[in-house]
């Protein structure tokens, strides 16, 4: 048992029997659906924008060689500069560069999942780098350990209460604050820092081959304080974070804020193609490109298609699994089962090869993903990865296949009366079942002898 997996069973342990936090996580998640569904009326015939979207996916993934190539090239053209990492601590590598060579290093920063799958925040801390949090979910986080991997909405997991108390007790905010009270003072927290920092550190909802352009879409305006003020913008990208063109953007963009967040569109949108040509932006403009074992997922030819992914968060508002055990359980970037397809190709079947289970096959994933991922049937494809590899622990497979040749078998199964079968049941079968279910109780007669009793 890897130590992963331990860890997973210990938090699925305390998560799924917290009745606060699934009380918490239940109301928000229910609210957030809410919202989508009404925005999802916006469309006069929303499968067809899905279509269109998947579409764009498809061609995208088919030509993401030369797409990158493109936009590193016009990018460049423009005035920026590309770096190309291969892995996470080349990633890392260049960001601690380009710090060390600017000139004010204080540094503000605006969410992105790459932060977390690099393992940004562990690097500053051993160089002693600090980096305010502009986003506000991820402001309200900042004093806390446990930090949401959560898509969309960083804070979902807590209430206005909890909210309140973490900025009583870092910040000093009065106690029983409203939430545009909660936001008012956070951003007047933050105005001195957009003031004083020379770079920016953001992520890129979408890379656009055809102009080199950088797509950013907040709801807060932050995100553009940030880059306007500072001299050096730092971009990290994951390579499947290109499209082909800007034209794309009027079908994907109204789908992400409908499914993301239940709004017809994000209250900001920005495209930046460059350092600034006056003093009105960044001086200078980096894009890393991540790839951090994307070429691993991209070689297979089904699963592939989750690179499509624009990180909505949709599939794990609908999951039960992420429902029941919240998004902290799984312990890598991206949870839910758009992760639980993802993480273990890009970080290892041995050790995350578990997550491919953590689902029921309800397939509720399939119906909500706007680009129209398989999701349901990449699980399975992860399943038969980890079969067929002899992934899955010895014991575990040679049982299943003894108990698969029973069960097809009906002289087999009714071999023996039903005090022994539950006998069997309870002292090799118990543990695997789980100590929070009951054991299903073997019946006196079986099927077959009720059958034939039955029609005489």
């Amino acid at each position: 048992m890897s130590e992963q997996f331990s860890a997973y069973i210990r938090n699925i342990e305390k998560v799924s029997f917290d009745k606060s936090f699934q009380k918490k996580w239940d109301s928000n998640i229910e609210k957030h659906e809410k919202n989508v569904l009404k925005a999802k009326n916006n469309y006069n015939d929303v499968k067809l924008a899905r279509l269109r979207a998947a579409f764009i996916s498809q061609k995208s993934q088919k030509q993401l060689d030369d797409l990158l190539i493109q936009f590193d090239s016009n990018f460049t053209q423009n005035g920026g500069k590309v770096l190309w990492a291969r892995n996470s601590r080349e990633a890392v590598s260049f960001v601690l560069d380009s710090i060390e060579k600017a000139v004010n290093k204080k540094i503000i920063c605006s969410k992105s999942f790459l932060y977390k799958e690099i393992d940004l925040e562990n690097a500053f801390k051993k160089k002693k780098i600090t980096c305010t949090e502009t986003n506000l979910d991820n402001f309200i986080l900042q004093s806390k350990v446990d930090k949401s991997p959560e898509c969309t909405n960083a804070s979902l997991h807590l209430s206005k209460s909890e909210i309140n108390e973490i900025l009583t007790e870092k910040y000093g905010l009065k106690e029983d604050s409203t939430p545009e009270e909660m936001i008012r003072f956070m951003c007047n927290e933050l105005k001195n820092d957009f003031d004083l920092a020379g770079i920016s550190l953001t992520g890129a909802n979408f890379l656009l081959a055809d102009i080199g352009g950088v797509v950013l879409i907040e709801n807060e305006g932050n995100i553009l304080k940030s880059t306007a003020t500072t001299d050096l913008h730092i971009v990290l990208a994951g390579i499947d974070k290109i499209i082909p063109s800007i034209e794309d953007l009027d079908t994907i963009l109204p789908l992400l804020s409908t499914y993301s967040s239940g709004q017809l569109m994000t209250a900001f949108s920005s495209i930046t193609t460059g350092a600034a040509g006056d003093e009105n932006g960044p001086q200078q403009m980096i894009v890393i490109l991540v790839d951090n074992n994307r070429s691993e997922l991209l070689s297979r030819s089904q699963q592939r298609a989750a690179l499509a992914c624009i990180k909505c968060g949709s599939c794990q508002n609908v999951c039960p699994v992420y429902r029941t055990i919240g998004s902290s359980s799984y312990g890598v970037t991206y949870s839910g089962p758009i992760g639980i397809v993802i993480e273990p190709i890009m970080k290892g079947f041995e050790n995350y090869g578990h997550l491919s289970f953590a689902c029921t096959m309800c397939k509720k994933c399939d119906d909500v993903c706007p680009v129209n991922i398989p999701l349901s049937k990449l699980i399975i494809k992860n399943r038969e990865e980890i079969f067929g590899h002899k992934i899955a622990s010895s014991p575990n497979t040679f049982a299943m296949k003894k108990l698969i040749k029973w069960l097809l078998s009906r002289r087999k199964m009714d071999l023996f009366g039903a005090g022994v079968k539950n006998y069997l049941l309870k002292h090799f079968f118990a543990k695997q079942w789980g100590n929070r279910r009951q054991l299903p109780v073997i019946q006196t007669k079986s099927f077959s002898q009720q059958w034939r009793e039955k029609n005489k």
